[in-house]
């Protein structure tokens, strides 16, 4: 059986500079393909933990993402090999979970036009366009 944990941000993991190196998934969380130095993903984690709160996300034992929720909005990031596997889908209905049972009325995010596979991700979970690339789902 496939186990899914959320963990608690400990440190900068090996796993993170693979996946901020990778130009793909750079496109789709910042809109360029320029890979992160070790610099800019503790820079990036450091804002997310004050700002909110950060986790790593691992599957059958191996860190395979990550997902904060900071400033009102969701980000999460699962590795290219283990994407298609239900992850994010179950990793942010957990999130949505957390904000409905603390009374926030909507759950947002923001997503690039061109990542079609986040796109289609959160509108299987609920999500609606609200404006430009931000995405909402109503909890109320």
């Amino acid at each position: 059986m496939n186990k899914i944990e959320i963990v608690p941000y400990d440190k900068l993991r090996p796993e993170a500079m693979e996946w901020y190196s990778n130009p793909g998934i750079q496109k789709n969380v910042n809109g360029i393909e320029m890979p992160y130095s070790r610099e800019q993903i503790q820079k990036m984690y450091d804002y997310q933990r004050t700002h909110g709160e950060l986790y790593y996300i691992e599957y059958n034992g191996k860190t395979v993402g990550d997902a904060s929720t900071f400033d009102d909005e969701y980000a999460i990031v699962v590795a290219p090999e283990a994407q298609g596997k239900g992850i994010g889908s179950i990793v942010t209905e957990y999130f949505v979970s957390l904000a409905r049972l603390r009374g926030d009325k909507e759950f947002k995010v923001e997503i690039h036009d061109y990542n079609e596979p986040s796109k289609k991700m959160f509108a299987r979970l609920g999500f609606e366009n609200s404006e430009g690339n931000s995405y909402k789902k109503l909890l109320v």
